[in-house]
């Protein structure tokens, strides 16, 4: 491997072998190091037989778990699954169908809306019970069908669960498609040859299925099966049945990669997506901090909005108050209106007190100044305003009220003064 420069950008390749197959795991990343840092997912894989469909959360299933050179498999029920970064599903290969059609010139943009048409004489149930997976390549497409209600019915039982797989292939997409190959799932072998796949019913591995033994070749066989299964076939045996080379392999077949062009069923309306794979269980701590973060914060806001109205609204009745003192026997309907109007079109009676215009001019400059205003109440001929704020913070406004009045500072608490105006004579 190549070492990249500390702090340049490239690409880093994790190959581990795994029985037969080998996955890489490619990523982008910054280099902070002289050297890539490998890269390990774990992954569940599910096998599904005829048996244990339709399925439940309390249906047993093989699985398989590998990551990196260690990997373990097991029976288990599907809600007590073991973890995995990764989930896969394999479906029966007798639930899969697989053709190939030859679609016309342009039309790949539109081969989803094309497939039920192109299929048409080649199904014998209705297109629309059928979910559709293709892989294309130039004007051949690639077809794998599987009962949509039965596909369905399976990703919602383990989304019951809380599992969401990333692939879900038929099980032979872990074999070549050569014709080369012979898989064994329990019931009977599968086999891939170009984009058709072929099943051969059988009790027991021990002998080859005779429709395979109908079939002459001088082909080489590779047999993959379980290599725990308690009935395993003889080399010799199956070479002098067949009449060709055969051979057992050794490895594990459930833990090798899918074949490039073994096509996921997970497409269209059931497409995996983009997917955020999160285990709740440890997000819930952080989710209860911000749920109480949040409702402290709406309780601190709804608490300061709340002493804001009732600042408000003291206000209104202190300047009812004030008006009533200051204009006896008026009518009161809306205090700071009825004194601008009274301010700015004099009648006799605001002859009679002059003082009315100074009030209302000092009252101005007390509610205009950068420290909250809590109370402003008049008796007499002097203005009191209680302001949110230290003795010092208010020397300059008692400058600007010397040239009205004869103002006076009084502290009241730690952040509180009252200022009082004595208006001139």
């Amino acid at each position: 491997m190549t070492r990249p420069q500390p702090g340049s950008r490239g690409r880093c390749v994790s190959r581990t072998e795994t029985g037969t197959g080998r996955i890489a795991l490619s990523y982008w990343r910054p280099f902070t190091k002289t050297e890539c840092a490998p890269v390990t997912v774990t992954v569940l894989r599910l096998l599904f037989t005829e048996a244990d469909l339709p399925a439940t959360t309390e249906t047993v299933v093989s699985w398989f778990q590998f990551n990196g050179s260690r990997w373990q498999r097991g029976r288990s029920t599907i809600a007590a699954l073991p973890a995995g970064d990764r989930l896969e599903v394999l479906l029966p290969p007798a639930r899969v169908l697989r053709t190939e059609v030859t679609l016309p010139k342009g039309a790949a943009r539109q081969v989803r809306k094309l497939l039920p048409h192109a299929l048409d004489q080649m199904l014998l149930s209705d297109a629309d019970t059928l979910h559709l997976a293709h892989q294309t390549e130039g004007e051949s497409c690639r077809v794998a069908a599987v009962d949509k209600t039965l596909l369905a019915e399976l990703l919602g039982t383990l989304a019951s669960v809380g599992r969401r797989p990333q692939h879900v292939w038929a099980a032979d997409a872990l074999i070549g498609n050569d014709g080369s190959t012979l898989l064994w799932l329990g019931n009977g072998w599968a086999r891939r040859r170009g984009a058709l796949a072929e099943w051969f019913d059988a009790d027991t591995p021990a002998s080859p299925p005779a429709l395979l033994a109908s079939t002459p070749s001088d082909d080489p066989l590779t047999l993959y099966l379980d290599p725990d299964s308690p009935s395993r076939p003889a080399a010799e045996f199956w070479t002098t049945q067949l009449g060709r080379p055969v051979e057992i392999a050794n490895a594990d077949p459930m833990i090798a990669p899918a074949a490039p062009d073994a096509i996921d069923l997970l497409q269209g309306e059931l497409a995996a997506g983009p997917q955020l794979d999160l285990d709740w269980s440890r997000l819930r701590p952080t989710g209860l901090l911000i749920v109480a973060a949040l409702a402290l914060l709406l309780l601190s806001w709804g608490s300061e909005w709340w002493r804001g109205r009732s600042e408000e609204r003291a206000l209104q009745a202190q300047m009812r108050d004030a008006f009533t003192r200051a204009f006896p026997g008026t009518p009161l309907i809306d205090p700071q209106l009825q004194l601008e109007s009274m301010r700015k079109s004099p009648t006799p009676s605001n002859a009679a007190n002059g003082t009315l215009g100074p009030l209302l001019e000092l009252a101005a400059l007390l509610r205009s100044a950068p420290y909250p205003l809590e109370s402003l109440d008049y008796r007499g001929n002097t203005l009191e305003a209680v302001f949110r704020a230290k003795p010092e913070q208010l020397s300059e406004l008692a400058q600007q009220l010397a040239s009205r009045g004869q103002p006076g500072l009084r502290p009241e608490g730690a952040d509180r003064t009252v200022i009082t105006v004595t208006l001139k004579p």
